[in-house]
């Protein structure tokens, strides 16, 4: 029995499939920009290569408010960062951040090593620069946003729960605390 020989168009076929299920795919990614908020990549549809690393940068219009990113509407980033695509359809919204609802709190004076105090405090206010608030133990209070080079700092000042202030990131929202004659440590996660 003699070999069979391939023809040079089965070689040249055989060849041209293979390289072509070596292509990396093409992924879609969308790009939406809320009101108040401009940067780059501009709003659109984009289509990039499998694990595409895609940087984009974010700034508000008005400095007093921060810029979140959210990727597939479940991911928050900071506005200035980067994605790698692993996955078709991705989603990238740039908007403000509203701290406006309820957060859990916890505060952990600077000489424990536990949590000290822990609640929930709900922020209100006419827009997402300033309001007012209560926490579930009954307590009241101000806050409100200043612009700082490093980030917008937020501060959250008890007006019935001695002389305590919370004064931290509006991004992270954690920070540090003193009253009562005591200083500490606070963070918190958005209650849904």
């Amino acid at each position: 029995m003699g070999r069979r020989k391939l023809s040079p168009l089965m070689v040249m076929l055989s060849l041209a499939i293979v390289l072509l299920s070596c292509r990396p795919l093409n992924y879609t990614l969308t790009v939406i920009i809320d009101e108040g908020v401009t940067g780059t990549p501009e709003a659109g549809k984009y289509i990039y290569k499998e694990l595409s690393t895609v940087e984009y940068s974010y700034v508000p219009i008005n400095p007093l408010h921060t810029v979140e990113v959210l990727i597939n509407d479940k991911y928050r980033k900071s506005a200035q960062d980067s994605i790698v695509l692993y996955g078709d359809e991705y989603i990238l919204r740039a908007r403000i951040m509203d701290v406006r609802g309820t957060w859990k709190i916890k505060m952990t004076k600077s000489d424990s090593t536990s949590v000290d105090f822990e609640f929930t405090v709900n922020l209100k206010g006419n827009d997402n620069l300033s309001g007012t608030f209560e926490d579930s133990r009954g307590y009241h209070g101000t806050w409100d946003t200043s612009y700082s080079y490093t980030g917008n700092i937020i501060t959250l000042t008890y007006a019935d729960w001695k002389d305590y202030v919370l004064i931290g990131t509006y991004f992270d929202m954690k920070g540090n605390f003193m009253g009562d004659g005591t200083t500490g440590s606070w963070s918190s996660e958005r209650v849904q």
